[in-house]
């Protein structure tokens, strides 16, 4: 309304077929980061024979809770990628760089793109795979390639480019993948391992365990820039470019002030964050004497 995008119903916006998928798809990955999070902390001070039995536990339910909520996250970003082909399409079609309208459509893993060509010069495909992934068959389901849909935004909207990074998008959209299939399988693995007594005397799938820290981390922000990203050039899909959308009254000193502001304030807090998280994991359990650091052999994490 009046070149600016204003709320007239809240009720609309909650009902928004798009938010079940994504509210879900959040909620689960953050259960999902908790259980990493103490599936890492555990193997480092399982490492350090620390509290052995305790952290043995810790270990396991960390990724009991990785491995549950990590799944129904990925069963609810399936869902919303179901919806985003229906509502987005560009988006997805840059997901996969998919310039061809093809059906059945193939989930490339790797691709050489060439976005000046529009067109993939090499790729490693699974037949079908995008077809299944958005419509649930290998074997039949039409998907809209970018040049299918560029020509549609142009006839629909005027001239104009309506077509995303594709190679940032594409290979963002793969890291989250990757991370997220990452920690559901050390999850898996080393739920076996304690099953079968062997995760504390396997100090390289420990490490390994650790090392899965920086991973949720990783997945939600490259999760964040394919959902953001891969919407341009709109802010408001199909109603509000991004262009339009920023404030004539605030200059552009005034933006980059708040933006290094913000910034400022976020580094700090992550420092003071970062500090008391660290002090908190190295004392340990409250109350339990049999925590003790080990000083004179420390446990290496990457060799």
């Amino acid at each position: 309304r009046n070149g600016r995008a204003e709320m007239e119903n809240f009720l609309t916006i909650v009902q928004n077929g798009y938010v079940p998928g994504q509210f879900f798809h959040i909620v689960l990955n953050g259960l999902l980061t908790a259980g990493v999070i103490i599936m890492a902390i555990s193997a480092w001070h399982l490492l350090r024979n620390n509290a052995t039995e305790f952290y043995r536990r810790s270990a396991k339910w960390g990724m009991v809770i990785a491995l549950v909520f990590g799944t129904l996250g990925a069963m609810a970003g399936h869902h919303q990628g179901q919806y985003i082909t229906k509502v987005q399409p560009m988006k997805m079609a840059a997901m996969e760089a998919l310039w061809e309208t093809q059906d059945p459509a193939p989930f490339s893993l790797v691709a050489n793109i060439d976005t000046k060509a529009q067109k993939n010069t090499s790729a490693l495909e699974i037949p079908g795979g995008l077809s299944f992934l958005t419509q649930n068959s290998f074997t039949s389901g039409k998907v809209e390639g970018i040049k299918d849909l560029q020509a549609k935004a142009e006839a629909q909207y005027g001239p104009g480019n309506y077509i995303p990074d594709v190679p940032a998008i594409f290979w963002t959209f793969r890291v989250m993948v990757a991370a997220g299939s990452l920690m559901l399988l050390v999850a898996f693995v080393g739920l076996i391992l304690n099953a079968k007594d062997k995760l504390v005397e396997n100090r390289t799938f420990l490490k390994i365990m650790f090392w899965m820290l920086p991973l949720p981390f990783i997945a939600h922000s490259t999760g964040w820039f394919v959902a953001e990203a891969g919407r341009q050039p709109w802010l408001v899909y199909g109603l509000q470019l991004t262009a339009d959308g920023a404030s004539k009254s605030v200059t552009a000193p005034e933006i980059m002030t708040t933006i290094i502001g913000f910034t400022l304030v976020y580094i700090v807090a992550a420092i003071a964050a970062i500090y008391l998280a660290v002090e908190h994991i190295k004392k340990g359990p409250d109350g339990n004497p049999s925590h003790d650091v080990v000083e004179k052999e420390e446990a290496r994490l990457w060799n």
